[in-house]
């Protein structure tokens, strides 16, 4: 397998999602243990953005012009 590096548009944007959806599951738990109300979809939103974020940074190194 050919990896190349990724672009820094590509990179950045990667990181950004992972980041949203960090801090999207932090405020889950915050809400969770602090606020003490259950609020199941920004878990579900923290998952999914940070799981984005990972398969478009190995977009980013593995195709050639993304």
């Amino acid at each position: 397998m050919n990896l190349k590096p990724p672009k820094k548009n590509t990179f950045w944007a990667a990181v950004i999602l992972a980041i949203a959806g960090g801090l999207s599951y932090a405020y889950h738990l915050i809400t969770l243990y602090v606020g003490r109300t259950y609020q199941p979809h920004f878990q579900m939103i923290g998952f999914v953005l940070v799981s984005l974020g990972f398969v478009v940074l190995f977009l980013g190194l593995t195709l050639k012009d993304l």
